[in-house]
């Protein structure tokens, strides 16, 4: 997968925080909704949901449930994308995603089960027409066994623990008959990619292994892995669980799905400075191997993702045979001060491109006070307006110019001190 398809990815990956509603789903009543929620800076979001442009919209949003779960699905005739959204910080559902899912699901378990369990439940109301009542949605639920009884022999479980007198508890997902079917908003002919930034990442690569068939492909961004040592190390067993209920075999293992499921990470641009916090042994093995994206200093936030990707994608128009690492390299070397070197190295873009342009606005790459929160919105709101205006000028210069051939090559050069 190139970097514009990565990039193109990451949109969702960062729109999956907004909280749509059914008057903002479209056009410009999406684009500000987006704006609004400071996840797509004004051109970044017309870009997405004109009509003239990619002329994507929002077809179904789940809300926040009991679990924390929530995601959006979204189209534009030939694509659709279901992007999940990840740990809220901000959200009153704080608690849900972070104790919840983050700490107690998945370190206890292996993998965020509550609310993959929502995931597996939306998932079959949008492949179910409107008209049906009676789609199946499961539930996580603990069941007691007292001394001398059989464990289930239909149905397959896990045993937590054993009491004092020698009962055992053990967990299945019982099934009900119940939901409200969304119509066929997704089946086995559409072109369907999954994305997902944080612990969003973690359960769609999770829903990737369960419905191999459904989606196309996976793009994770800054994911916790799965079966940390803390865990029991349930995934797979898990995952056996879920197969009960499914028409096609879920996937006999993440790696198995290497080739349609990119797990991206981001390393900032001060050398030694990152602790493997997102998928080491305290989160869990990653999904797959992992793709080092370049950041600037802080390097969790997924806006802080979307705006390195949008920079290094613009580069690789400049030279198709660019790979995250070139482009990472370049970006490294563009300035001493690394929380300067986004903006630094558009501006030296700017004077070779643009006419008459102004340089952008420079930030320290940093929010104030930690490593996740975003980059301050109207500096991104700067940077994303020049991306598209240098886009539009490779676009339009004379193909003998451009076209197929290395502009740029990284070799120790600094464009800003």
């Amino acid at each position: 997968m190139d970097i514009s398809e990565l990039y193109k990815y990451s949109w969702f990956a960062d729109l999956a925080y907004v909280e749509w509603d059914d008057n903002h789903l479209a056009g410009g009543d999406a684009i500000s909704a987006a704006v609004a929620a400071e996840r797509a800076p004004q051109k970044l979001a017309e870009k997405i949901f004109y009509a003239t442009k990619e002329n994507y919209s929002v077809l179904s949003h789940h809300p926040n449930d009991d679990s924390g779960f929530k995601a959006s699905l979204y189209g534009n005739g030939s694509e659709k994308i279901l992007s999940i959204c990840g740990t809220e910080p901000e959200s009153l559902y704080n608690s849900e995603d972070l104790l919840n899912a983050d700490l107690a699901d998945i370190g206890g378990y292996g993998v965020a089960i509550n609310q993959a369990v929502s995931m597996f439940n939306y998932i079959m109301r949008l492949t179910a027409e409107s008209s049906q009542t009676d789609v199946l949605q499961l539930s996580w639920t603990m069941h007691y066994a007292m001394p001398g009884e059989s464990l289930p022999t239909n149905q397959s479980y896990v045993v937590y623990g054993y009491d004092e007198v020698g009962g055992t508890d053990y967990y299945v997902l019982d099934a009900g008959y119940n939901g409200q079917g969304l119509g066929v908003l997704l089946s086995e002919g559409d072109t369907i990619t999954l994305t997902g930034h944080s612990l969003g990442g973690h359960l769609a690569a999770f829903a990737q292994r369960l419905f191999p068939e459904l989606f196309d492909q996976t793009v994770t961004f800054n994911a916790p892995g799965f079966d940390p040592i803390s865990s029991r190390g349930w995934t797979d067993e898990i995952v056996a669980m879920f197969a009960d209920y499914l028409s096609v075999s879920p996937a006999s293992s993440f790696e198995s799905l290497s080739d349609r499921l990119f797990t991206i990470e981001s390393e900032d641009t001060v050398p030694g400075d990152d602790a493997d916090g997102v998928a080491g042994s305290l989160t869990g093995t990653a999904a797959t191997s992992e793709r080092y994206l370049t950041t600037e200093k802080n390097s969790h936030s997924m806006s802080q993702m979307v705006d390195a990707l949008g920079v290094q994608a613009l580069l690789e128009m400049l030279n198709p045979d660019f790979t995250l690492t070139e482009t990472g390299s370049l970006l490294q070397a563009t300035s001493f001060d690394p929380g300067k070197s986004e903006e630094s190295l558009v501006n030296a873009l700017s004077a070779l491109l643009l006419e008459n342009s102004a340089a952008i606005p420079i930030s320290n790459g940093e929010a104030p006070n930690d490593r996740i929160s975003p980059p301050p919105f109207d500096t991104r709101t700067s940077l994303q307006e020049r991306l598209v205006e240098l886009e539009t000028a490779i676009n339009s210069k004379s193909t003998t110019y451009l076209a197929g051939k290395p502009f740029i090559v990284p070799n120790n050069i600094c464009l800003s001190k």
